[in-house]
């Protein structure tokens, strides 16, 4: 189960087992985001880590320089990812092949992509 962020993630873990189901086992889950959380809960939940830091420094210099007057047109902006593979899915690296399979289409090549466990 692919959530759409590390919250729901969790929120989805509870309720599949509270229905009876194991996670990953029957189940596997990840989210997005890498929130504390994530750390604490069992099982430990996958996620997909954006670079938070990237984004950031895209969005001030694009912020600046529409204030600064810059017209540029709409565009596509990217920043890197990292996976967390942990309890809630699969671990290693049969899962992040599994999950960069689903990823490439909205990944920057020219950002490193990175997997912890």
């Amino acid at each position: 189960m692919f959530c759409f962020n590390d919250e729901l993630a969790v929120r989805a873990i509870r309720d599949l087992i509270e229905a009876g189901h194991r996670v990953p086992e029957d189940v596997a889950v990840i989210g997005i985001d890498d929130v504390d959380l994530c750390q604490v809960t069992r099982p430990r939940v996958s996620t997909i880590a954006p670079d938070k830091e990237a984004i950031a420094e895209r969005a001030v210099t694009m912020l600046l320089g529409r204030i600064g007057g810059d017209t540029v047109p709409p565009r596509l902006v990217t920043a890197g990812f990292s996976l967390g593979a942990r309890e809630s899915t699969q671990t290693g690296v049969q899962l992040e092949e599994q999950l960069l399979d689903v990823l490439v289409a909205t990944e920057d090549r020219s950002e490193p992509r990175k997997a912890y466990w």
